[in-house]
This record gives C-alpha cells, structure tokens and sequence, in this order.
C-alpha cells in the first residue's frame, strides 16, 4: 500500500505532527536492511505530505546509521553493545524530550516489548508497531503484520487496530517503463539478497549458476547493498573475479533493475513482496528460520512457481533448470 494513504489508517483524522521512529539496520545476522527501508519510506510520507517532525532511533550499526542519513533524517544512535535496559532508557528519555505524537517501532527482535510500549503512553505518544514475525500484539494502539501469514495466525484484540496481509505492505514505487534492450534470446537475471545478506547466499546462488550450461545469451547481475562488502569482503573480491557476473553495487534504487529483470534470486522477506508488487518472476530462498513458512506459503498459493524453504545446491539447480526452461 502506498504510504500516504496507510499513513491516515494508521493515524486516523488527527494527522501526527511528531513521530520517533525506531528502527534498527546494518549487517548483523537476522537485521539487515529490510526494516529501515520500509520505515524510511513512511518517514518520506510523514515529512513531505503531511509536514511532521520525524526523527529516528537507531542502534550505531555503521552501516545502518550511514544509509539512514542519506534520507537528511535526524537521527539518535544507540550503543549498539548497550544493554537492552540501557537502550531503552536512552530511547525513553528522546521520547520525553522530542514529545511525539506517535512513535512507530519496527525491530525484529524476539523479547517483549510490552514494557517499552506501556512506558511510551505514560509519556503520552501513541504506539504503531510493524513486525511481519509477530502475530501478538504487545500494546501497540495499531499494529502492522503485512506478512502472508498474517490474517491466519494474529490474535486481535477489540481495543487496537490490526492491519493484516500483504495489501498493507509498505511500498511507494510508482511502476514505470523500463527498456530491457535484449539481444534476441536475452534473459536476464538478477540476484539480490538484500542490503548486507548475511546468510551469504549470494555467493551460493552465483556459484551455482556457474555450474549451469546456460545460453550465451544469459545475463546474470549480483546486487551488493551498502552493508554486502564489509559482511563478505573476501566474496566481493572474489565476485569481482568471477567472469559472467556483473556486479551491481549499492543502486541508489533497486526498482528498475527488478523490472529489467526475467528472474530473480532473493531472500524470503521484503524483497520476495517488493517482486510480487512489479509483478516480477521471483525465486526466494529463505535465509533465516522465520522465512521458511513464507516461501512455503507463495509456493502453495501459487504466487511463485519455484522456491527453497532450505538451500540446497542439488535441488536448486534442477528447479532453476527447469525454470530457465520455461522462461525461454
């Protein structure tokens, strides 16, 4: 859903004048930076249509920190090796000084965070909380699951508002026409697993491929996010060496190669949803355990022709074999 429109389902007629975000990203296992990208794109929203006061509270993740100021956000950084107690007494204390009329939390952290939203409406601000993980809410006054597991598995309770199912994922690109300029038999394919991809599998996919006796006219590109280099430095190098790869590094926007693209390798989290927005042929591997029923999930409703719950080097190359097939 485009975020001006969520914006005032969230919030209502009374429009925010201020709003903190919470929200972390960098390249630690289970982060990434699928979370930020959403969030900054309703702090665009907050800032430019509606003309709220946003700033953000992050954990001083380097990369996380580096990306999220190209927004021109302000933006509070947290120690990031600060206990949990720590962090969210800093956090509170920015609450009580900056006022917000709302404060939208977004982390994929598995602890409560009953305590934090009860101490957040003492100080007087409303609560969204967005988790595509979670299917509880801990407090919040709406809560935000835009996974495809959502509607099935979240309890709702009468005194909050739930925003379930991929119709409310957050994305605010307009689809434009893109030229492909193929060769005859050109496909082109793209792998892409996120900002940092820390389960590594945009190595595994690329080696794989390799092993493929794939026409000559196959055009395979490898994504590097702003957090891919310093997580694998040794495979950048390495996919830099690699003949029949181009790399892509850090696009300022990831969407027209999407669209200029036959097929692509992703993860099973914001990407995989981004894909089923363009109407782009997608085929996710889950990089960590909470991707698995979603991957499982496109595949069964027939979202997704082709997808891996588990990497498997055997089993990837005859779907891929297969899917290459269908494709030409």
């Amino acid at each position: 859903m485009h975020p001006i429109p969520l914006i005032r389902k969230i919030c209502g007629k009374r429009l925010p004048e201020r709003v903190i975000i919470r929200v972390d990203a960098g390249a630690v296992a289970g982060l990434s930076f699928g979370h930020l990208s959403r969030c900054l794109v309703l702090a665009k929203a907050l800032k430019k249509t509606y003309h709220s006061d946003v700033c953000l509270v992050m954990a001083d993740y380097p990369e996380g920190i580096a990306h999220a100021l190209q927004s021109k956000l302000p933006v509070l950084k947290l120690p990031q090796n600060a206990s949990l107690d720590e962090k969210e007494k800093i956090w509170l204390q920015k609450t009580a000084d900056f006022r917000p009329d709302w404060t939208f939390i977004d982390l994929p952290y598995p602890f409560s965070f009953s305590t934090i939203c009860r101490a957040l409406k003492r100080l007087g601000s409303k609560i969204l909380f967005i988790d595509d993980t979670r299917f509880a809410n801990p407090g919040a006054e709406v809560f935000l699951n835009s996974s495809i597991l959502a509607c099935a598995n979240t309890c709702q309770k009468a005194s909050a508002k739930y925003l379930l199912g991929p119709e409310y994922f957050i994305f605010d690109y307009i689809k434009k026409k893109v030229p492909k300029n193929l060769l005859p038999g050109e496909k082109k394919i793209l792998i892409s697993f996120g900002g940092s991809d820390p389960s590594g599998l945009s190595h595994s996919v690329a080696d794989a491929l390799n092993t493929l006796p794939l026409p000559p006219t196959t055009n395979i590109s490898l994504v590097m996010g702003p957090g891919f280099k310093k997580k694998h430095a040794s495979v950048a190098l390495h996919l830099k060496r690699t003949p029949g790869i181009h790399l892509i590094d850090s696009p300022q926007s990831i969407y027209p190669y999407f669209q200029n693209a036959d097929l692509v390798f992703c993860a099973g989290g914001r990407t995989l949803y981004e894909l089923n927005e363009l109407n782009i042929q997608a085929f996710p591997i889950a990089s960590i355990d909470h991707e698995k029923p979603i991957v499982e999930a496109f595949i069964r409703q027939g979202i997704i022709t082709a997808g891996m719950a588990v990497w498997d080097k055997t089993k990837f190359i005859k779907k891929t074999t297969l899917l290459m097939k269908k494709l030409s």
